[in-house]
């Protein structure tokens, strides 16, 4: 009997003994997650957030990551690692007096979309499928062949295929869904575009220079059986909106995924580019009229495998072409959409040599104005 007792409670031991190991051994194992995100004092991100791995509950202090132009709030970060995730948010203010200087002596201004949901290596940027976030970026360069992103505190909205017109006193940057305007870039307005039954989201909008205080906006639209179409209406640029009650389809361009007019002396160029069998090709046409019929006069063909996108026209602050710019991106070995180089042509015809552009980050659509 007591023999029985003996077993009886050693067994229970053990079992006791290995419960509290298995505890523990499980505990040790369990990983806890730290997310620090690099924001503008706008509350923009600034680059791709940066995750963690740790030892559950574990408490580190960790280094801030250092962006050029602008100065963190704090040097380190004191986070605790948790199972269900820690984020925390490092807040940097820019050296903006320093960035528009080089602006004033730069050759030309632009704009782009940084996709802040991953970082750019070697100029490519790998962006998991239907997981971006855009973020609008000022740019400067001397020789159009290298740019540099302007430091200040961006809108904190997501910006898609932007692009850049002057008109008057402002600085006007249109992207799918909106408008910005602003005098010095330091500071915005938004107005956001107005959304009907007919047009829906305005799909990837420039301003067109219609005569000498005049402006016109052309955009694409999805109609009811999921055609792409071109339309081409006034713009109140004192509002920042498209007068869509004058809104006319462009003839002559079908199926169009984007969409840049420009005004010649004596006649209108359109660059597009198409969905479909002719998807990251770029065409070039022309008009004897804004709103067409437009013939192709031109294409430009990616290399297999690559496709060619987001096509604007290179203009003076009086609003002529100087030449052409695009972007282009392929899908790697997991299937993700990867931006790569941007390029820009001189001249208007499209036939010229293309030069590659490069920037901070990988560009995407770039829309240029030449300032001097």
């Amino acid at each position: 009997m007591h023999r029985r007792i003996k077993k009886s409670i050693l067994y229970s031991t053990l079992i006791v003994v290995c419960a509290i190991v298995c505890f523990f051994v499980w505990r040790s194992s369990l990983r806890g997650t730290v997310i620090i995100y690099s924001v503008d004092r706008n509350g923009t991100s600034l680059r791709a957030p940066r995750k963690i791995i740790g030892h559950a509950n574990e408490e580190r202090k960790i280094n801030i990551t250092s962006i050029k132009g602008y100065k963190a709030n704090a040097n380190v970060v004191n986070t605790k690692f948790l199972v269900k995730g820690a984020r925390y948010y490092v807040v940097y203010t820019p050296d903006s007096a320093a960035s528009f200087q080089h602006l004033l002596k730069s050759k030309y201004v632009g704009v782009s979309s940084q996709d802040v949901t991953t970082n750019s290596v070697g100029g490519i940027q790998a962006v998991p499928y239907r997981a971006t976030s855009n973020r609008l970026r000022v740019m400067y360069s001397k020789q159009l062949t290298r740019w540099s992103t302007l430091n200040v505190s961006y809108p904190k909205l997501e910006v898609q295929d932007p692009s850049l017109t002057k008109f008057g006193n402002y600085w006007y940057v249109t992207y799918t869904g909106g408008v910005l305007r602003s005098a010095d870039f330091g500071s915005w307005e938004r107005a956001t575009t107005p959304q009907n039954s007919k047009y829906g989201k305005l799909i990837a909008p420039s301003l067109v220079h219609t005569g000498k205080d005049s402006l016109s906006m052309v955009f694409t639209s999805i109609d009811e059986k999921s055609h792409y179409r071109a339309y081409i209406t006034p713009f109140n640029y004192f509002s920042a909106q498209p007068d869509l009650k004058k809104a006319r389809q462009i003839r002559g361009i079908s199926n169009v995924n984007a969409i840049s007019l420009y005004k010649g002396a004596k006649k209108y160029y359109a660059i597009f580019t198409k969905r479909g069998r002719d998807s990251g090709i770029i065409f070039l046409a022309t008009s004897r009229s804004l709103q067409g019929k437009y013939s192709v006069i031109h294409k430009i063909v990616p290399p297999k495998g690559t496709y060619y996108y987001a096509p604007t026209f290179i203009l003076t602050q009086s609003a002529s072409a100087v030449g052409i710019t695009y972007s282009s991106y392929f899908y790697n070995e997991s299937n993700n959409l990867s931006y790569s180089p941007a390029f820009f042509k001189e001249g208007i015809t499209g036939k010229g040599k293309a030069r590659q552009i490069t920037g901070q980050f990988a560009l995407q659509k770039m829309s240029i104005i030449k300032v001097k």
